[in-house]
């Protein structure tokens, strides 16, 4: 399966099923697996800053090989098997329906008026001391963590798990977690926690500037005010000493037309943060609901936003050897050597429904051998494998009869053999086969996928 199909059904996943309690988060055992390396690593070095270093480095390998791992070992088994862990992982490491439902508890509790109820509620998503807070003070806390976690998250994940799939995703909800355990500017962990915490900010970078304009998009879409969360954005965030944490948060401030920031306690010690917006109207419970909306619609422009840039940059095609436009077959990928020809069809890129790397990499020197026996005015590149196929068989075979048909008579090619039923060893046999001067395609034999 496609990771974009498997990003956009890890999302729904998301969105249908939150966070259920009793699931074993992967993002818990690399908390405790983190907490577990920070004793041995102070006691083996003395460096605070270095054994810092060190904890970052081992949990970010034993995330990424363990992600990898499992996958291809249910990939093994079947690659339906390989699809659903995938997915799964993909699932666990996005939060919007999660963050949607835990503002939405903090929201009813104050249309009932409990306002104790809402203080606890809200106690489960900030830091900050909350038995002190008023309606208001609950509510912006409420804002402010949505606005802020929309991007560690929601859209950061997607944006890894675009770049690099399940292990991409993994590997930056283990840099979350990194932070969220160790990066404190306190006694304990201002030199332990410097790694994960500088790791964070450069992880966070580009989601957060991407995530602040799409902000204002969705504020245009709900009726909104997109310019001025366009203006909040690029005046009030950066007032934060932290190079990401206040983006997002000015955008969603200039949107609802609200100003965040301000006096919180944490642990009964003052903070002053940085107001972000301009009051333009008081901020009300019913603002809970309206950043719940920004969230999600944003969540939906940056999945669609990342899915299709990957799939653009995608459907260009694996780089052919040499920059030269496409003339006559030369530097041409199969597809454009088919269409180049008498007789092509639409049906001129190859693809094989392989169940694992090891049959992609047999396939591709397969046809790199192929390729390397063509005339010069034909040679072709490495073709992308895609995803599972039941026809492919007879779309490749076809594609090679058409690209063999334009050579020259006396090119000799290799026959290509796909075995139809074998799921995760599909070999492709080689066979020398001499074109005659006769013209005319290959015959396919149906029943079993030969070029004759």
């Amino acid at each position: 399966m496609r990771l974009e199909y498997q990003i956009l059904i890890a999302f729904a996943l998301d969105l249908l099923l939150g966070d259920p309690r009793w699931l074993p988060y992967p993002v818990k055992l690399i908390g405790r697996f983190a907490l577990a390396l920070e004793s041995p690593l102070r006691r083996a070095i003395p460096n605070a800053r270095a054994a810092g270093v060190i904890a970052v480095l081992v949990v970010l390998g034993a995330t990424g090989l363990a992600t990898f791992a499992v996958i291809r070992i249910a990939a093994a088994l079947h690659p339906f098997a390989g699809d659903a862990v995938s997915i799964l992982l993909l699932y666990t490491t996005f939060a919007a329906r999660d963050l949607a439902q835990h503002s939405h508890n903090v929201y009813r509790a104050l249309r009932d008026g409990d306002l104790s109820e809402a203080r606890r509620r809200v106690k489960m998503i900030v830091g900050r001391d909350t038995w002190r807070l008023d309606e208001t003070g609950v509510t912006r806390a409420t804002v402010e963590s949505v606005a802020e976690n929309m991007v560690d998250g929601v859209t950061a994940p997607i944006f890894f798990a675009v770049l690099g799939g399940p292990v991409g995703a993994m590997l930056y909800k283990a840099v979350s977690t990194l932070d969220s355990t160790f990066g404190y500017k306190n006694e304990r962990y201002l030199n332990f926690g410097w790694a994960s915490a500088r790791l964070d900010d450069l992880a966070n970078f580009i989601p957060a500037r991407l995530t602040a304009p799409l902000v204002a998009v969705a504020a245009a879409l709900l009726g909104l005010r997109p310019l001025n969360a366009l203006r909040m954005w690029l005046r009030d965030g950066r007032k934060h000493e932290s190079p990401n944490a206040d983006l997002a948060e000015a955008a969603v401030a200039g949107a609802l037309g609200v100003q965040l920031g301000g006096l919180n306690h944490y642990d009964g010690e003052p903070s002053e943060h940085p107001l972000m917006g301009d009051p333009l109207q008081p901020l009300e419970r019913r603002h809970i609901l309206k950043t719940n909306w920004l969230m999600l619609t944003t969540s939906a422009l940056a999945l669609a936003v990342f899915i299709g840039a990957r799939a653009a940059v995608c459907s260009g095609g694996v780089k052919v050897a040499e920059s030269a436009p496409c003339a006559n077959g030369l530097n041409c990928t199969p597809a454009q050597v088919c269409n180049s020809t008498s007789g092509a069809s639409s049906l001129c890129e190859p693809t094989v429904p392989l169940g694992n790397q090891a049959a992609r990499d047999r396939f591709n020197r397969t046809l790199a051998q192929v390729c390397g026996l063509l005339p010069a005015a034909h040679t072709v590149s490495e073709p992308t494998v895609r995803a599972r196929d039941e026809a492919t068989p007879d779309r490749f075979n076809r594609t090679l009869a058409q690209v063999c048909d334009s050579t020259s008579a006396a090119a000799c090619l290799l026959r290509p053999v796909v075995a139809p039923h074998e799921e995760t060893a599909r070999a492709w046999k080689l066979a020398p086969l001499k074109w005659r001067e006769l013209p005319g395609s290959p015959l396919l034999n149906k029943a079993d996928h030969r070029l004759r």
